[in-house]
């Protein structure tokens, strides 16, 4: 049951990320089609873009059916660094980004301190889980 949770979890949060992505395209960005659209419209990935929110819509329901009260800290901080991850996927076509404005507060963070937040989010959590199943 805590396996079924911590799975839907994450497969919510990828879909996020990947619908992140989609939404905040930039003419400027790799998974830019050049058709002279602005916004979702000409992301290369828009035709699943709704299905990137079905998912992550199902599974998100589906986890409170699941829940797990002890594991949320640890999938949700998880969970943010898996969105942060796909975001930048689906953006900028590369897993790892060059920059991040942490929470949209206008603070930025790059380098040793993006890779330090990074691994506290993706390391963290993920011990997180392993300690509270």
């Amino acid at each position: 049951m805590t396996a079924l949770f911590i799975i839907l979890g994450i497969i919510h949060f990828i879909a996020r990320g990947l619908a992140k992505g989609v939404e905040m395209i930039q003419p400027r960005d790799a998974m830019c089609e050049p058709r002279g659209d602005v916004g979702p419209r000409s992301h290369v990935w828009f035709g699943a873009y709704h299905w990137f929110d079905r998912i992550r819509d199902g599974a998100l329901i589906a986890a409170v059916y699941v829940v797990v009260p002890a594991a949320i800290p640890g999938l949700l901080l998880l969970g943010w660094g898996l969105t942060e991850l796909m975001y930048s996927v689906a953006r900028f076509a590369t897993l790892w980004p060059i920059q991040e404005n942490v929470l949209g507060t206008g603070i930025t963070v790059r380098g040793q301190l993006l890779t330090g937040l990074y691994f506290i989010r993706l390391v963290g959590g993920s011990i997180l889980l392993i300690l509270m199943h």
